[in-house]
């Protein structure tokens, strides 16, 4: 048995409204009196409680760290609509929440989009932009955004005889750590099976995830004999079961180094490196 790291489903969905401007055709002092959404109801899951943008209205929602968008197989995130109505919007994505923006595509009520359409790694902020078509005075004008979903995989399993004819192969079966870790969703788990995994640069962690072996026989993660083996900079970190070896000769080379708070290595091997674990600057963990 082990103890899983559950993922509140929250984390899946846009967490707070960057900024918004949603178009008024009455003005004061009988302003939105067609529009009594407000930008917050398209944070967390869909629910029926939309944000109507108004006719050519625009809303930036930010995904937060842990929710940030990666591309992987498939459709990477959606865009929900609120109601019966299917009006139409163009989504643009950024890693700053002004820009640099990349148009990804237009929509016409609950749509699904892919970051690899642009070749764009990965996105943390989502603009949607009304299309300008409809009455400005009807009630609810303009589109109603009820919610954003990431679709990253929350988990992901590798081992080193998976490949191409696996399913799930690129999405969320690979043979290789680093491209897991880039993959998965933040607080997800990635499990590891039996196997050695030789890797060319240190592995980073800069989202709460767990590398959890499987099996009786302790998986091997190698790394190149440069610097580190793994790197922590995400707090919430877990690693258990594995068995960490040859970081470089360098004065701070670890199989381990931790740079963040309350991380938990459990029942792992961290052998054959200059320095085991090395911790700096950092708090809470185990």
């Amino acid at each position: 048995d082990r103890t899983c790291q559950c993922r509140s489903q929250h984390y899946r969905y846009a967490e707070q409204v960057t900024w918004a401007n949603f178009y008024d055709p009455l003005s004061y002092p009988n302003s939105f009196q067609n529009n009594p959404t407000e930008a917050v109801s398209a944070l967390g899951p869909p629910d029926d409680e939309f944000a109507s943008l108004g006719v050519g209205g625009t809303i930036v929602l930010d995904m937060g760290e842990i929710g940030l968008i990666y591309n992987s197989m498939g459709d990477d995130f959606t865009v929900y609509e609120g109601d019966t109505s299917s009006d139409g919007y163009t989504v643009s994505v950024a890693d700053n929440w002004d820009g640099p923006w990349t148009v990804l595509g237009s929509g016409s009520g609950t749509t699904s989009f892919d970051l690899n359409d642009e070749d764009i790694d990965s996105a943390r902020f989502i603009k949607i932009k009304d299309d300008g078509d409809g009455s400005p005075t009807e009630m609810y004008p303009g589109f109603d955004l009820d919610a954003i979903e990431n679709l990253n995989p929350e988990e992901v399993f590798v081992d080193d005889d998976f490949d191409e004819t696996t399913q799930g192969w690129g999405y969320d079966h690979f043979d290789d750590l680093h491209d897991a870790t880039d993959i998965i969703a933040g607080l997800g788990e990635i499990i590891i099976y039996e196997g050695e995994y030789s890797l060319e640069t240190d592995l980073i962690l800069d989202k709460p995830i767990v590398h959890f072996g499987e099996g009786e026989t302790k998986p091997i993660v190698e790394g190149s004999g440069n610097g580190n083996v793994i790197t922590i900079n995400s707090d919430r970190v877990r690693i258990e079961n594995l068995i960490i070896k040859n970081s470089g000769d360098g004065s701070f080379d670890s199989g381990i180094e931790i740079n963040s708070d309350f991380n938990e290595i459990t029942d792992s091997d961290i052998r054959d490196n200059n320095v085991g674990i090395r911790i700096d600057v950092s708090c809470n963990n185990n």
